[in-house]
């Protein structure tokens, strides 16, 4: 049976990239693990590839308190994919409300 996790919070982003560096964001992503691992409350990170140039970036966190705490940080990660981007990345924060992990 799942159930609710009531002390995690989700952060999730929408980001198209320029086709032609997704080799180039994939490898970028490997030197961001260490600054990933500095966010306290950071649980996972997860993305996923929805288009040859568009991921979605979910980001789990202990809680939102967490997270928010956490911004200046995820900032200062997120700017170093600029150069990658075509647009803003669209994103959302909201309460987990049911999570199924095996």
């Amino acid at each position: 049976m799942a159930f609710r996790h009531p002390f995690q919070a989700d952060q999730t982003a929408v980001i198209k990239y320029r086709l032609t560096l997704m080799a180039s964001v994939m490898a970028h992503l490997n030197t961001q693990v260490a600054k990933i691992k500095a966010v306290t409350g950071v649980r996972a990170v997860r993305i996923v590839r929805v288009a040859n140039n568009q991921t979605i970036t979910i980001g789990r966190y202990d809680r939102k308190e967490a997270w928010e705490a956490s911004a200046e940080q995820i900032a200062s990660i997120w700017a170093g994919f600029s150069e990658f981007m075509t647009d803003e990345p669209l994103t959302r924060d909201g309460e987990m409300v049911w999570s199924y992990d095996r």
